[in-house]
């Protein structure tokens, strides 16, 4: 498996660095599973920021857990929003689940 993730890797991050979102977004999570968290950070921060809502909840799951950056609840919270305002479930379950009904 372990080679699987390194060979698919080297697809992403040469369709990455042409600025396709997506497989910056996927070559983030390849670096994540790999436990390089700034790697992945800096991935899919650059997918984020093209608006992509997967990453945009990926980078609220690096806060969150404090990995690559800081801890930072707020932070997460705000990503996780962005992606959830795009309709992206998975970002809501995070939301609700860090922002509780009064």
């Amino acid at each position: 498996m372990q080679r699987n993730v390194d060979t698919a890797l080297r697809y992403y991050e040469k369709a990455a660095a042409k600025g396709d979102a997506t497989a910056q977004n996927n070559a983030g999570c390849c670096h994540h599973e790999k436990g390089r968290y700034d790697e992945a950070f800096k991935w899919q921060t650059k997918a984020a920021a093209q608006g992509y809502a997967v990453a945009e909840s990926n980078l609220g799951v690096l806060y969150e857990h404090g990995r690559g950056v800081k801890k930072d609840i707020s932070k997460a919270i705000e990503w996780y929003a962005k992606a959830a305002e795009k309709g992206y479930a998975c970002a809501a379950k995070a939301l609700r689940r860090l922002t509780p009904a009064a």
